[in-house]
């Protein structure tokens, strides 16, 4: 019997199934995340969302509507939950990005093991940039542990993507 198409190029890559399943559900989570914002600005509605989005004491169910109403899908009360913490960033962040010392990003680079956030190669100081795991375009310095160090190489492959991640899964084959 054939392998569904998804599970055999997982397994001659040698990636795990489980880690592939909670990286393109965080994936998936966030392009739900980049469209409901992108759609919010395309229809010059950001200011009147977040007048609208500030006056429910329970966030999860402002996400809720905020879904349902630009993009349609439904999710379970743990996804709204998540994308309620990324709307009240989104609707918080200012313009100007915070400076982040040498110390902080050391610390990054040790929590790490000196590796690469996405590639896995080894990291150091001079080498490797701070990265925002949600596009700061998104959620600015609003969201607390939002923070990772990159190599050179992939902070500028990532750039504002919230998919890149899941396709370095392949392409380092598992390693991170």
């Amino acid at each position: 019997m054939d392998l569904p198409k998804t599970e055999r190029l997982l397994n001659i890559n040698g990636i795990d199934q489980s880690k592939f399943d909670e990286k393109l559900y965080q994936t998936l989570l966030l392009g739900v995340f980049e469209a409901l914002c992108k759609d919010i600005r395309k229809a010059d509605a950001w200011v009147s969302e977040r007048d609208r989005y500030r006056k429910y004491s329970d966030k999860t169910i402002a996400a809720k509507k905020l879904v349902t109403q630009y993009v349609g899908c439904t999710l379970n009360d743990e996804d709204y939950s998540r994308l309620a913490e990324l709307l009240s960033a989104f609707f918080s962040a200012g313009d100007a990005r915070k400076s982040f010392d040498e110390h902080y990003r050391e610390k990054l680079i040790c929590q790490q093991y000196r590796r690469c956030a996405i590639c896995n190669k080894p990291i150091d100081i001079t080498n490797s940039h701070l990265d925002h795991i949600v596009p700061w375009d998104y959620v600015g310095d609003c969201l607390k542990d939002n923070y990772q160090m990159l190599c050179g190489t992939c902070n500028t492959r990532k750039g504002k993507s919230v998919y890149f991640e899941l396709s370095m899964l392949l392409l380092n084959r598992g390693d991170n």
